[in-house]
């Protein structure tokens, strides 16, 4: 009886281990298969990008470590394990633009997880293979996290649903109340999920940052807060947490230890990591400490080489540190992956309008209107100023100053692009008080109080009050770490006396 039982138990775990291994052998999760691109054009221009746009994918994920196939025409044959996602196209065109529409599959039943279209007029499509597989790796990156995560997401419409949230996070101007929607439906439905926390804690923030109402918008951030707090009891490596909870906190130094907490801790997902740097690179910007912010923005590049903000991020902080061959450089890789991306075109202006010679920042906006129509009362306002800038004229300045301080009152233009402009026209006092006139609503991005433009803004008496309205002389003074415009030879004469003076008082 004995043996017999022995003999039972055997057999059982021989049929256990040959199941196991045709279930492992028939479905391998990890792995992209990327089918070959269909056309509905008969243009040469439509079946070379249909060729090319599926090696730059499996090219661009095999480089991030993802176990990548090049898949035939049609599903994967049944003789072939199932692949966990399988990415495939449509190229088309029409009588000017060159259009691709890209979906990702879940490999077992095909169900759509994702699916965007891409469209550049016909003499830029160049480079639209690297446009679709930096956005397609960066997509592939998150599903394959949230499917390995612990627990796992496996339900199909709540990563559809959180890889919609993610590209909205990416879009710096999405609409934060469907990204708060959708980030919401993920918690409902899989409240075990500590990177469904994370997302709505990040839309939370966003809401937070675009509410004009204090008592609302103080309640979207203590919602991130919670989020944020929530997702660390979950997961402590998430990186993403610590970032919100940077972001909410009022102070340099909060802020700071929040984000040096993260780098210590957290460890996933490869684009939060990279924010983790970024936002470094950006608190260090904030207190003037611009060389250390460069460091710090090349990493979160290496991280999240595929989240145009990082880009468009390097090539701002090249063009702080006066490195515009760089900055150029870095910009033109942005315009050419993301041409469309809000935070792309942010810098693209910044670095036009205040760097380069009126006749190419001119070309620029207009090559930006015919690309994006919806820019034009940005563009027009930059084209002013650049004019403007380079005339010289005192009626023309004052015309001009008087046209940006009213576009960024009526929003068309941002506070801190209203600073630096008339900061760069030479209307210091009034580039001051525009300042401090913000300060009395919210925060700015202070990192323009040590660009190149803004020279003379720190150079004047006005700089030691607003430095100590905004908490920067604290933070130097507390940590010991002075603005490099206070400790580089090249720049330390814009330190003043007054400056030193303040810093140095207890």
């Amino acid at each position: 009886m004995a043996a017999t039982v022995v003999a039972t138990l055997i057999i059982l775990a021989g049929a256990f281990w040959i199941v196991r291994g045709r279930v492992s052998d028939d479905h391998l999760p990890d792995r992209v298969a990327v089918q070959l691109f269909d056309t509905l054009s008969n243009s040469e221009d439509a079946r070379s990008l249909a060729r090319r746009i599926p090696n730059e994918v499996v090219n661009e994920l095999g480089d991030s470590q993802i176990e990548t196939v090049l898949a035939g025409n049609g599903a994967p044959g049944s003789a072939s394990p199932l692949p966990g996602l399988v990415v495939t196209g449509l190229v088309r065109d029409d009588a000017s633009n060159l259009i691709v529409d890209v979906r990702i599959e879940d490999g077992r039943s095909h169900a759509a997880l994702w699916s965007l279209e891409f469209k550049r007029n016909r003499g830029e499509a160049s480079g639209l293979p690297m446009e679709v597989a930096a956005r397609v790796a960066d997509v592939v990156n998150i599903a394959i996290f949230a499917r390995n995560a612990n627990p796992p997401l496996t339900d199909n419409s709540a990563l559809s649903a959180l890889l919609q949230t993610n590209d909205m996070i990416r879009e710096s101007q999405s609409d934060w109340a469907q990204m708060i929607e959708r980030a919401q439906g993920v918690v409902a439905r899989h409240p075990e999920f500590a990177f469904g926390h994370d997302v709505l804690a990040v839309a939370y923030a966003t809401a937070s940052e675009r509410i004009d109402i204090p008592d609302r918008a103080e309640a979207m951030k203590e919602a991130a807060r919670h989020e944020a707090k929530l997702t660390l009891k979950l997961d402590p490596a998430d990186a993403g947490a610590y970032v919100v909870l940077s972001w909410m906190e009022p102070s340099y130094r909060g802020r700071e230890a929040w984000l040096l907490r993260g780098m210590k801790y957290g460890r996933h997902p490869k684009g939060p990591v990279g924010a983790l740097y970024s936002y470094e690179s950006w608190l260090l910007s904030d207190v003037g400490r611009l060389r250390e912010a460069l460091s710090s923005q090349l990493v979160a590049h290496a991280n999240d080489e595929w989240g145009a903000p990082k880009t468009a991020q390097l090539a701002r902080a090249y063009a702080n540190i006066g490195n515009l061959p760089a900055a150029r450089a870095w910009i033109q890789k942005g315009v050419q992956l993301w041409p469309n991306h809000s935070g792309i075109r942010r810098y693209q202006r910044h670095i036009a309008g205040f760097y380069e010679q009126p006749s190419e920042a001119l070309a620029t906006f207009n090559s930006m209107d015919a690309q994006a129509p919806s820019g034009k009362d940005e563009n027009q306002i930059w084209r002013s100023f650049v004019k403007a800038k380079a005339a010289h004229s005192e009626q023309l300045t004052a015309e001009t100053t008087l046209q940006i301080r009213e576009a960024a009152d009526q929003e068309k233009i941002s506070r801190e692009n209203e600073i630096l402009m008339l900061a760069a026209l030479g209307e210091t006092r009034q580039a001051l008080e525009a300042a401090n006139s913000t300060l009395n609503k919210r925060r700015f991005e202070s990192w323009v109080l040590f660009a190149p433009v803004t020279r003379n803004l720190r150079q004047n008496p006005g700089f030691v009050d607003l430095a100590a309205r905004m908490g920067l002389i604290e933070y130097w003074r507390e940590t010991g770490k002075r603005p490099d415009f206070c400790t580089s030879p090249p720049t330390r004469s814009e330190c003043t006396p007054q400056l030193l003076a303040a810093i140095k008082s207890n």
